[in-house]
């Protein structure tokens, strides 16, 4: 899997494999796979996160730095 975030469980973590979209004054904004919506998880909601090796995008960027 691409990117995956570490949430707080009753024992051990949960493993939620998706996509890292943004990180912010809120925390970060996640994806977990077969969501329909990124989602917000505060800085306090997750223990871990795992970047993934670089692919390249499967479609072009919406916009780009010039």
């Amino acid at each position: 899997f691409g990117e995956a975030i570490f949430l707080r469980a009753t024992v051990g973590y949960d493993v939620l494999a998706g996509s890292l979209h943004r990180c912010g004054d809120r925390g970060m904004l996640f994806a977990p796979d077969g969501a329909a919506e990124p989602t917000w998880y505060a800085t306090d909601a997750f223990v871990a996160l795992r970047i993934g090796d670089a692919t390249p995008r499967r479609t072009p960027a919406a916009a780009s730095w010039t």
